[in-house]
């Protein structure tokens, strides 16, 4: 190699250290605005597409979306739970595993979005998380709850605009038995009970679903729904806790010398407001919940779902042969 030859050489070598050794790229550079830029004409996506595992690319999201859960095709999933920042915003019982979410109801910027499949016993058989950067010209207003409360089946409803308070609740009760499941339990006077148990997925054992509210339902302002499975094995508070880690967030209590599980989502400003209870007792598991729609104080109808929970008994009636 020529000496000219050799000069250019260590000439484009130095230049490669340098370029190298240069330092990173200082805050509020052109480089990082650039990058700023670049990340504000990202296209807003309608549905977010939830993997398996852990996302890394980040999907942009405005008003309200479609959370959906890519997992594969699973006879003895049972439930699908979706969530954000860690607190439950829906759930799926069928594919495709999906619901709805209004984004409007957190603060802007980056929030990851999860499902959790639980099977026919309880068990959590797999996660996936989808990152999202949040950005909306208005924002609802939900102070009790920094997303939008869940829902039953699988769709979150848009909050309502406050309106008239709905009448209050009935104080007035009577019960409902059933050979048939072998329980009683006690619902206000106009309410009647409806057995919605044909729609129960596959894999509920033993399983029955009773809806508490007046006629029609879909305009009631309050419903009250009763499930009940057989799981395959017995389970503790533990145990159970374990295959439903989302529980760690209710609170832990006995209801009738049993353990369960309680908690509260929503608010009366959103006019919706949601509260759930587990029980456990061995391989039995009971899910009731009260969503209330009416815009009146939830202290209101958490007073009449804790005297339904409480009311609660089983065995009393025994099943039919």
């Amino acid at each position: 190699m020529s000496w000219k030859a050799l000069v250019t050489a260590a000439a484009v070598a130095a230049a490669c250290g340098r370029a190298v050794a240069a330092p990173a790229t200082p805050t509020g550079s052109p480089a990082q605005s650039d990058a700023r830029e670049g990340e504000r004409n990202i296209q807003a996506v309608r549905t977010v597409v939830i993997p398996v595992g852990k996302a890394t690319r980040k999907v942009k999201v405005s008003g309200k979306v479609t959370l959906l859960a890519m997992l594969p095709s699973n006879p003895n999933l049972s439930l699908i739970v979706f969530s954000v920042d860690q607190t439950e915003v829906g759930r799926a019982t069928k594919p495709p595993y999906r619901t709805e979410w209004d984004s409007s109801y957190v603060p802007d910027g980056e929030h990851v979005a999860k499902w959790a499949a639980i099977s026919a016993d309880g068990t959590e058989r797999g996660t996936g998380s989808a990152n999202m950067l949040v950005t909306n010209p208005v924002h609802k207003s939900s102070p009790d709850s920094p997303t939008q409360p869940p829902s039953v089946g699988g769709t979150t409803q848009p909050a309502d605009r406050p309106g008239p308070a709905a009448a209050p609740l009935p104080q007035e009760f009577t019960i409902y038995s059933s050979r048939k499941y072998g329980i009683r339990i006690e619902h206000p006077v106009p309410w009647s009970a409806k057995d919605q148990s044909a729609s129960l997925p596959r894999g509920w054992v033993k399983g029955y679903w009773l809806v508490f509210s007046t006629d029609p339902i879909a305009q009631a302002t309050y419903v009250v729904n009763l499930r009940h499975r057989l799981l395959q094995k017995k389970h503790t508070a533990e145990s159970l806790l374990r295959a439903m880690p989302y529980l760690t967030d209710w609170a832990e209590t006995m209801i009738n010398g049993r353990t369960a599980f309680t908690t509260t989502a929503g608010s009366q400003t959103a006019k919706r407001v949601v509260h759930r209870a587990m029980i456990l007792d061995g391989r039995d598991l009971w899910m009731m919940n009260c969503i209330d729609t009416s815009g009146r104080p939830a202290d209101e109808s958490k007073s009449l779902f804790t005297r339904m929970v409480q009311s609660l008994r089983v065995g009393e009636d025994k099943p039919a042969p």
